[in-house]
């Protein structure tokens, strides 16, 4: 449709109402305002960023920081402290056991030494007290020395050991192959008369060490002399002597 086509009214007729602009229609001003759609839509746009950049604003404000240092943040919150655990007192330790009293009688007082560990009681005999030379029967001071000790055993209840010791000098008889079977008869027949003096026999056990076992070295006559023994040791500390002692026992083995 072109614009000269329109029909204007001419509004003359109304009186004194004179618009003569409108009376007249110019194509060349329709072209000229087409700017201003352009404008509008710029100023729609920049309203619009406008609003977006407000709102953006009203949230930050709201928001945690996000640069505060960790470190920073756990010293705001305090730990909570451990609670120390109460201190209990150290265990008294249990005083120890005073050893039981062995008093040796007079008359074979000098003939018994005695030594004492934690654990036991050792009575030394010579052989020649209790022994002739090469034999391995009681002497009358020998059992003279056994009655007293006997008596001492019998005031209590501890196991009792037997133990015969030999020099190294070799022995080869009838009897005795060896100082194995001299050291092992001696403590058997030691044993066997505790039992006749009325000592337990579950108390006690009789073992031959032979050479095994010396005291003081053997190139002395000193020396092998004090190497040839009998000990009685004495258990005071251990188990009971209701234990397997008498199985163990060389008294009845050799009986």
């Amino acid at each position: 449709m072109n614009p000269t086509d329109l029909k204007v009214p001419n509004l003359n007729q109304y009186g004194a109402f004179n618009f003569p602009e409108l009376c007249e229609f110019d194509p060349a001003e329709e072209k000229d305002s087409s700017w201003l759609i352009s404008f509008v839509d710029i100023l729609s746009l920049l309203i619009t960023l406008f609003v977006l950049l407000l709102s953006f604003s009203h949230m930050a404000r709201h928001e945690t920081p996000k640069n505060v240092p960790i470190a920073t943040t756990a010293r705001q919150l305090p730990l909570p402290q451990p609670v120390a655990a109460p201190k209990m007192p150290a265990p008294t330790p249990p005083a120890p056991e005073a050893l039981p009293a062995i008093v040796i009688p007079q008359n074979i007082k000098n003939m018994v030494d005695v030594m004492a560990t934690a654990t036991e009681i050792n009575l030394v005999i010579k052989d020649d007290v209790l022994f002739a030379e090469g034999s391995a029967d009681l002497t009358a001071l020998g059992r003279s020395v056994l009655d007293g000790i006997a008596q001492l055993l019998k005031q209590n209840n501890y196991p009792v050991s037997v133990e015969g010791h030999t020099d190294n000098v070799p022995i080869h008889t009838a009897q005795f192959p060896s100082n194995w079977e001299l050291s092992s008869f001696r403590a058997t027949n030691v044993a066997r008369y505790f039992i006749r003096s009325g000592v337990a026999n579950e108390r006690l056990r009789a073992i031959g060490y032979a050479d095994t076992h010396p005291v003081a070295a053997n190139d002395s006559e000193a020396g092998r002399a004090r190497n040839r023994r009998v000990s009685l040791v004495i258990q005071v500390k251990g188990p009971p002597a209701q234990s397997s002692l008498a199985a163990t026992s060389l008294t009845s083995a050799l009986q």
